[in-house]
């Protein structure tokens, strides 16, 4: 039976559409074909492939192939040399325009950087999804405290796991910062020791080189060192078997090799000791307070079944608190943390040590400050590319006389703007690689520059460029584009360019953004001031602390004897703990209350309050080295406000273990000894220390920090023969507390910086414009008697009167965002006016310095020029 050919009218379009030198060789190839399907499958099938064939030459070069090419190339040639030509006649409005897009790409790079590489921490895991961090919200209303922290006890993760089916493992870390190790006589020092139960490798994917990850951390003793480590202390050799002297000055063996943490973990570490090392009865350090419930110092994570309900489980840990830790069931809360939220979602916990974290608020101000300057950039290009309407008037009637249509002209005006923006493009991506090293220290990251040559980050940013000059383009394009040719031609004379309410509002809108940034730059740095300045309760300047946990802490006396013999130390304290080392959180039962109090424990010496500048308010100080004294305490001004006494020299305070309690005899002031971004001051108890010395407070001279150096380094290589010396600055620890505020400073204040700079650049531009079309107007009122102050004042109430009215929309906005900043401190500034005054005062006064400027120097002009020009 003979079958009917193809669909005709798909013959007929495709004859219509193809120009006549191809359609019979492209219906020949579709015949072909056609014929080879119809004996293999159902007519229908073969027509709907023969369609479908059809229309891959439905493109623009088979219709015409040579005028195709032709008008391709000349069309595009034509846009590139009237680009090239416009930018050299308008060369300062070009450069604004590209001073601008160069801000915007850099800042938009940098920007698209950081946040990728923030938002990537920790998913190398295989199954972070699944790991969850135990931490908990202490509420205790009575003293009012109510904060989160990460610290749980070393029980609580064990009971999870016999008591939740849903928890797969658990996993306890608890890091402790410069441990001394020794082998061979040489000393070395680790920043990052952890100790982690055997289940480590089970919970996260860090690679084990060598060694057995599920025996290799499974016995007391077990050492496994990160490969960086192991090769400064045993160069290429294999340390596995290996026995080094460490945590505690006890004999570890090697069982492993791990990897380096990855740059983008949260968790570093340069060595783990195995956690049975830790338990009484089974290894040697035998720490209970790593092993109860009561003590809160561990860090623990579980790696909770994929299938499981984390509101349901979260929902069963009040009864396991209530069932085994009944004296905190009703002040610990404890919940759960998704591991990919650790790194940047965790500003709110406190107690976090040995953990590489990020802001999530950094990552918000920073991309809200990149996304302004981008906004700030596009009103710019926009206003200056408008205003130069009346600029391309007769280039567009003549390319519409010669049939142009306003495709075409679009494509003109896009091409320009896609020209200057490839150019920024080029030079914001080479500023960014030279400057990747300073933006680094400025943001505290170490991003590599290979970050910027990843395949999807160079695709996000091209990808990015081209939607950024389609935005730029199409709309300035289209306004130009949209008169009809005998409106253009006979227009002989130009009106206003700033007549029109689009451009005011969006000069208003490019205001007012840069008026929020600069508020909100000025709150937050006054915070930062405000942090840094405020009285602390003690002295931190000229403050040195010396770690002396090590072979000097048994040779302290002869320490403290031979450092005061110089001139310039004026006081040593020598004690367990100083300021930003050594302290601990307990509970105690104030006389007369039958309710504990939770407190923060110093240990410390006679010397210790002398040496802070803390005076003593009520009772006395301790006696030196007194054993009747070691039982007593003084306690803190936030102590005696947390209990009823009027007086509490003589009252005691009890303890599990001491029923009797130890009496009172002496009180201090409050001073602080931890961020008064995040932490107020608690209840302190004080005790006095003996033999228990691990941290030496030297109070210097003003001025003599080179001499007392020299002399403190010529003693410590006379006592320690191994440990080399480590110490700190008081008031520079108090400083890298606020770390993370002040890189939020530099920023805001940089980014500010760009704004008002791009407005004043973008200011600049529209009112050289406007004066360029008013020139014969100014001269007109020159000649007419007007003076120069005149012409000033016309131009400036013009355009003030637009800033005021974007300050008006700017201040409550950057009131609203600077307070919700602001909520997260404990201590912090009220607002004023003082942010909202500097801010108006410095844009208003560069806005009224540049239209002053500009518009002096046009009324200056000779009117004849103009008038002859006219």
């Amino acid at each position: 039976m003979k079958r009917s050919g193809p669909p005709r009218w798909v013959i007929d379009f495709v004859e219509w559409f193809c120009h006549s030198n191809l359609s019979e060789g492209i219906l020949g190839d579709l015949y072909e074909k056609y014929e080879r399907n119809i004996y293999r499958m159902k007519k229908l099938n073969a027509d709907w492939l023969f369609f479908w064939h059809a229309t891959g030459f439905v493109r623009w070069r088979f219709r015409d192939p040579e005028n195709f090419r032709f008008m391709f190339y000349s069309i595009w040639s034509n846009y590139i040399l009237t680009t090239i030509r416009a930018m050299r006649r308008h060369t300062q409005f070009f450069a604004i325009n590209l001073v601008g897009l160069i801000f915007a790409v850099s800042c938009s790079l940098f920007c698209l950087v950081y946040i990728n590489d923030e938002t990537k921490f920790d998913q190398f895991h295989k199954e972070s999804d699944q790991i969850f961090r135990l931490y908990k919200r202490h509420l205790l209303a009575s003293e009012h405290i109510d904060h989160l922290t990460a610290e749980t006890s070393g029980l609580m993760g064990p009971t999870m796991l016999s008591q939740f089916p849903e928890v797969e493992e658990v996993v306890r870390i608890r890091p402790f910062e410069k441990v001394i190790l020794y082998r061979d006589g040489t000393s070395f020092q680790s920043d990052n020791w952890i100790f982690a139960d055997s289940s480590f490798f089970d919970v996260f994917s860090f690679e084990l080189l060598t060694g057995d990850a599920r025996s290799a951390l499974a016995q007391p003793r077990s050492l496994i060192l990160t490969a960086s480590f192991a090769k400064i202390i045993f160069g290429n050799a294999n340390p596995v078997g290996e026995t080094i002297q460490g945590f505690g000055d006890i004999e570890y063996i090697v069982t492993g090799v791990v990897d380096d943490p990855p740059r983008r973990s949260s968790m570093q570490f340069d060595m783990i000791g195995s956690w049975s090392t830790t338990v009484p009865g089974v290894g040697p350090l035998a720490y209970t307070w790593m092993n109860n419930w009561l003590a809160q110092g561990i860090y623990t994570y579980a790696r909770i079944n994929e299938r499981a309900d984390i509101n349901m489980l979260e929902r069963k840990l009040p009864e396991m608190m209530s069932t085994y830790f009944p004296e905190r069931a009703d002040q610990y809360f404890l919940r759960l943390q998704p591991f990919d939220e650790l790194h940047l979602h965790s500003n709110d916990i406190r107690n976090q040590s040995g953990l590489k974290l990020g802001n999530i608020q950094y990552v918000y101000i920073l991309g809200f400050s990149a996304l302004m300057i981008i906004f700030i950039v596009l009103i710019n290009y926009t206003n200056i590319t408008l205003s130069r309407t009346s600029e391309h008037r007769l280039e567009v009637g003549i390319r519409k006389v010669l049939g142009s249509s306003n495709a075409q002209l679009i494509g003109r005006f896009v091409s320009e703007t896609m020209f200057t923006t490839l150019l920024a493009s080029l030079i914001g991506f080479a500023l960014i690689s030279v400057l990747l090293p300073r933006l680094n220290a400025l943001t505290g990251k170490d991003l590599p520059l290979s970050e910027l040559f990843t395949f999807e980050l160079l695709f996000t940013f091209i990808l990015f460029s081209l939607s950024f000059s389609l935005i730029l383009g199409l709309y300035p394009a289209y306004i130009m584009s949209k008169p009809k040719v005998a409106n253009i031609l006979q227009r002989t004379t130009v009106r206003s360019t700033f007549n029109s309410p689009i451009k005011k509002l969006l000069l208003g809108m490019q205001y007012a953004i840069s008026l929020v940034l600069l508020i909100c730059a000025i709150a937050i740095s006054r915070q930062t001031q405000y942090l840094k300045n405020k009285p602390l309760g003690f002295d931190k300047d000229n403050l040195l602390v010396i770690d002396i946990d090590n072979e000097v802490g048994s040779k302290a006396d002869i320490l403290k004897s031979e450092l005061l013999k110089s001139p310039v130390i004026d006081a040593v304290s020598v004690a367990r703990s100083a300021i930003g080392s050594g302290s601990y959180t307990t509970t105690f039962v104030p006389e007369g209350s039958v309710g504990e109090l939770g407190t923060r424990v110093f240990s410390v010496d006679s010397d210790f309050f002398p040496t802070y500048n803390i005076p003593v308010i009520r009772g006395r100080n301790f006696h030196s080295n007194s054993v009747s004294d070691s039982l007593s305490v003084i306690i803190n001004r936030s102590f005696l406000e947390s209990t009823n006494w009027k007086d509490p020299i003589g009252k005691r305070i009890k303890y599990d273990g001491f029923p009797e309690g130890f009496p009172i005899v002496g009180m201090v002031d409050d001073f602080h000894y931890h961020s008064l971004a995040t932490s107020s001051i608690e209840p302190m108890a004080m005790f006095l220390s003996i033999d228990d010395n691990r941290c030496a407070s030297i109070r210097i001279a003003e001025g003599h920090f080179d001499a007392t150096l020299k002399h403190l380094e010529a003693i410590w290589s006379e006592l320690s023969t191994q440990t080399p010396l480590s110490f700190y600055h008081v008031d520079r620890w108090y400083e890298g507390l606020y770390e993370s505020e002040s890189q939020v400073v530099q920023t805001a204040f940089i980014y500010s910086f760009i704004s008002i700079l791009l407005s004043v650049l973008g200011l600049y531009g529209v009112i050289a414009i406007l004066l360029q079309h008013r020139a014969r107007e100014i001269s007109v009122r020159r000649v007419l008697g007007a003076d120069i102050k005149s012409i000033i004042s016309l131009f400036n109430r013009q355009f003030i009167s637009i800033l005021l009215v974007s300050l008006m929309i700017a201040i409550p906005i950057g009131y609203q965002i600077a307070s919700i900043w602001l909520e997260d401190f404990v201590y912090k500034i009220n607002l004023g006016a003082a942010p909202f005054l500097i801010a108006s005062i410095i844009v208003l006064t560069l806005s009224v310095i540049l239209i002053s400027t500009l518009a002096g120097n046009a009324a200056l002009k000779n009117p004849v020029t103009n008038l002859g020009e006219s």
